[in-house]
C-alpha cells in the first residue's frame, strides 16, 4: 500500500475511507483493500472530504469505491486525468472544483448522484456519460466553458436544474428517447447552443 495514504475506518467497522495524505505526492495508486497490523484487512470504499492537494499529479482509484465525498479533490490543479471505476454512486459537492488541468471525464453507470461535482471546470472539453445514470444532477456541469457537446444516454430520464448552466462553448446536444424531463435552467445561459439532437432528429 502507498504509505502516503491516511485512513479512517468507517462505521460498519470493514471498511476505510481514504481521508488524506502525509507529504505531498504527485503520484498515488489506492489499492482495493488495506490490513493493519494485527492482520485485519479492510475494504476501501470511499475518497473523504478534502482528502487531496494541489501537488496530485496522477491517481489510480480502486474498483471497491463506492463514494467520492465534497471537495475531495479541490483545487488539484495538476491533476491531468482520473478514471472513476464503476461501482462508485455518488460524487460529492465541488469534489473535483479547481481541477484546472482536468479535460476529460468519463461518467460510470453507477452513478446516481454528482450535484455541483464538476461545476467550473474550464478546462474540462470531453464529457462521456455513461449508459446506466438515470439523470445529469442539479450543476453538475455548470460553467464548464470548454464544453463543446453532450450525448445523453438513453438511460438518462432527467436533466436536473443548472445542470449545463452557463455552458458557454457547448454548440451541440444529443438526446435520447429515455428523457422525460428537462428541467427549466437545465441549459441556461448556453449561448452558443444551436444544435440539438433528439434520437437522431433534429429539433428546435
Amino acid at each position: 500500500t502507498d504509505r502516503n495514504l491516511k485512513y479512517t475506518v468507517n462505521a460498519d467497522g470493514e471498511s476505510v475511507t481514504v481521508s488524506g495524505t502525509s507529504g505531498k505526492p504527485k503520484q498515488l495508486t489506492i489499492e482495493s483493500s488495506i490490513s493493519d497490523g494485527n492482520g485485519k484487512s479492510y475494504t476501501v470504499t470511499k475518497i473523504g472530504m478534502g482528502a487531496f492537494n494541489s501537488t496530485l499529479e496522477e491517481v489510480t482509484l480502486p474498483p471497491t469505491l463506492d463514494e467520492i465525498e465534497d471537495s475531495a479533490f479541490f483545487k488539484c490543479s495538476s491533476l491531468t486525468e482520473i478514471t472513476i471505476p464503476e461501482g462508485v454512486t455518488k460524487i460529492g459537492q465541488a469534489a473535483f472544483y479547481g481541477c484546472s488541468q482536468l479535460t476529460s471525464i468519463t461518467i460510470p453507470s453507477t452513478i446516481t448522484d454528482m450535484d455541483t461535482a464538476f461545476s467550473g471546470n474550464t478546462a474540462l472539453s470531453q464529457v462521456t456519460l455513461t449508459n446506466g445514470i438515470p439523470k445529469i444532477s442539479s450543476h453538475a456541469f455548470e460553467r464548464c466553458t470548454e464544453l463543446r457537446e453532450i450525448k445523453v444516454p438513453i438511460s438518462v430520464d432527467e436533466i436536473c436544474p443548472f445542470a449545463f448552466n452557463g455552458c458557454t462553448g457547448l454548440t451541440s446536444v444529443t438526446l435520447e428517447k429515455g428523457i422525460n424531463i428537462i428541467n427549466r435552467n437545465a441549459f441556461k445561459d448556453c449561448t452558443k447552443l444551436n444544435d440539438v439532437k433528439y434520437n437522431g432528429h433534429k429539433t428546435d
